[in-house]
């Protein structure tokens, strides 16, 4: 499986899952199946492509019988194209490779760093262990956050009655370990950065998170107003670490309407995050089907024809055989001896393309009727394919007309 292939399957997944969220949930279901929904859904779409199963085709051995082509698309399994082209089209794969590198290195940088700084934080200020999580004092910050058991808050600028409320918000994100989220989140933007719903679906997953937080605070039966006033009293303060919860988000007027809100939450709503399964068995067929025409495609089949195999051309053997023009090709014998595959090339200068309605197919020395396709054979079971195009060679097998033959012999 292909490194594009993983990043196409997975992004496409993470959009279905956000796009049904959107459709689904609502404000009644519990702040829980949001989180356990969005949660699950980013997990699937990072594994889902690697699921092994495939689904076969309905006939298989058509896409075989499509492989017999060879002749007329080698340059596209060997790589014979025109230099320039060829040129052009790696510098183009090659540039935006590392664009992604480049940008994937960065993300997962700043994340490192912040880290860092965190660590430094913990190390350097006075520790105080209280119920649950460890409360740290610091003068180099001055918003308030917490990152898993940790809560960082400033030494000074906070009122009494806004430390308590504070505590109890950074104590709610760090009993409901949301650290783990957050770290979930920033390594698939990194990897998914491309993406634009990536960034959607880590913005909502902070709202969950902050709602989370402010309903904690809520019924602890913190006055709503003050505990209000405290959040736009901080908007102006410093935000300071990207990979932690931070009591200062982007998200407050979002909040402030959520906490003003009167809803009753229906615990029935739970039921909603069963929608995940349909999903994931359809993404699980969907994928099957997708890895399935990447197995039997002709383009496939032919690059596993031409793995680890020995070339000759013209009774001579090469390294290679990209720089063969292909209008050139006479036959091709593809077998094994000892073991090893080999694989044979015999050229001409020829003007004359190859007709596939006129192709005489002989398997196992049983000239089969014109228009005839190998539908009953099994690929697992051909040992040799020859490919003639030469009118004298063609002449010893028939007199009748034809443009070339395929010997087919199986095991």
């Amino acid at each position: 499986m292909s490194f594009i292939f993983y990043i196409l399957i997975s992004s496409v997944s993470l959009g279905i899952f956000f796009l049904i969220y959107k459709l689904v949930f609502n404000e009644k279901t519990p702040l829980k199946i949001h989180r356990m929904y969005l949660l699950i859904g980013l997990i699937i779409s990072a594994l889902i492509p690697l699921q092994p199963w495939t689904i076969d085709s309905i006939n298989p051995v058509n896409n075989f019988a499509q492989n017999l082509s060879f002749l007329n698309s080698i340059d596209a399994t060997t790589g014979s194209l025109d230099s320039t082209e060829e040129y052009a089209e790696i510098n183009i794969i090659d540039i935006l490779f590392w664009i992604y590198i480049t940008i994937l290195v960065i993300l997962l940088s700043k994340s490192l760093i912040s880290l860092g700084r965190i660590l430094y934080l913990y190390l350097t200020s006075k520790k105080e262990e209280n119920k649950g999580y460890t409360l740290i004092h610091t003068e180099k910050i001055n918003t308030p956050f917490s990152f898993f058991k940790w809560v960082f808050i400033p030494c000074k600028g906070l009122k009494p009655e806004e430390k308590h409320s504070i505590l109890i918000h950074e104590e709610t994100h760090a009993i409901n370990f949301h650290s783990i989220d957050v770290l979930l989140c920033r390594v698939t933007t990194a990897v998914f950065w491309f993406n634009p719903v990536i960034w959607f679906y880590k913005s909502e997953l902070e709202l969950i998170h902050e709602y989370e937080a402010d309903q904690g605070v809520i019924k602890t039966g913190v006055d709503k107003l003050q505990y209000q006033i405290s959040l736009i009293n901080q908007i102006s303060e410093e935000k300071l670490i990207n990979v932690s919860s931070n009591f200062n988000q982007s998200l407050i007027k979002k909040r402030m309407i959520m906490m003003n809100k009167n809803v009753k939450i229906k615990n029935s709503n739970s039921l909603k995050a069963l929608i995940l399964i349909p999903i994931t068995l359809l993404l699980v067929v969907g994928v099957a089907c997708a890895k399935e025409d990447q197995v039997n495609s002709p383009l496939q089949l032919e690059s596993e024809l031409m793995e680890n195999a020995v070339f000759y051309v013209d009774g001579k053997k090469v390294p290679t055989i990209g720089n063969i023009d292909k209008s050139k090709i006479l036959s091709v014998d593809v077998s094994k001896e000892n073991g090893e595959k080999k694989v044979s090339i015999y050229t001409k200068d020829t003007d004359k393309q190859q007709d596939p309605q006129k192709v005489l197919f002989i398997v196992d020395g049983e000239k089969k009727p014109k228009g005839y396709e190998p539908k009953e054979l099994d690929p697992d079971q051909i040992e040799s394919i020859k490919v003639i195009k030469t009118k004298e060679i063609i002449k010893e097998y028939t007199d009748e007309e034809y443009d070339g033959i395929i010997l087919i012999t199986t095991k």
